[in-house]
């Protein structure tokens, strides 16, 4: 058959043919890897400044939006001269937890009011 003949003899003649390529065309190939590299490199540093812009962004929203939260807290407004409780305090010889002194106080804060 001469057809698997031919297949031989083109298989031999590849096998024993080498060429090396010009030096410019590895200087080509060694550019191009760069550039390559130097294009994820710069992915890499993308990614890492979107996470980090995220990260300040979220840290951020959470500081503004605890000032608010905190500047919108607004106490109940108590009217003077109005007792809202009056709690039981036990007995004590301790000037601030005695119940006469709180009594003596309101008498005194109540005629201001």
């Amino acid at each position: 058959m001469p057809g698997i003949e031919d297949h031989d003899t083109i298989r031999q003649w590849a096998e024993n043919e080498r060429t090396t390529p010009p030096q410019s065309s590895w200087n080509r190939v060694r550019a191009r890897l760069d550039q390559r590299n130097q294009k994820l490199k710069k992915r890499r540093i993308d990614r890492w400044r979107i996470a980090l812009s995220l990260a300040a962004s979220l840290v951020i929203l959470l500081g503004f939006f605890s000032v608010v939260h905190l500047e919108s807290h607004i106490p109940q407004e108590v009217q003077k001269g109005k007792i809202e409780s009056i709690e039981e305090l036990s007995a004590k010889a301790d000037y601030f937890y005695s119940v006469e002194n709180a009594r003596l106080t309101y008498k005194d804060y109540s005629d201001l009011y």
